[in-house]
């Protein structure tokens, strides 16, 4: 099965967590017939979203810490480079690249 996590999701998921989302990533890691898809433009996004204050009042993950975690994403997930296309979501345009 191909799975695309939401950013939120991998946030949630990272080294410095051990809830429900690092299991799902866990699982989907190990599972020999789960394969999780990632985008340039979502993992671009993780980065910012783990350097936001917030989120780094939970988890401090320096730099190096969040460039190893979006590599070890690169490493087992399938990386697409969808082309560009008409609008999808009229409402949200920055989604488009997600959907």
């Amino acid at each position: 099965m191909r799975i695309v996590l939401d950013t939120n999701i991998l946030a949630r998921a990272n080294p410095r967590t051990n809830g429900a989302a690092r299991a799902l990533l866990e699982s989907i890691r190990d599972a020999g017939d789960h394969i999780l898809i990632v985008s340039p433009f979502l993992l671009t996004e993780l980065e910012r979203v783990l350097s936001y204050p917030r989120l780094q009042s939970l988890w401090p993950l320096s730099q190096l810490e969040i460039a190893r975690y979006i590599q070890a994403l690169q490493d087992f997930a399938v990386c697409v480079f969808p082309g560009s296309g008409e609008a999808i979501v009229a409402a949200e345009p920055a989604d488009d690249p997600v959907l």
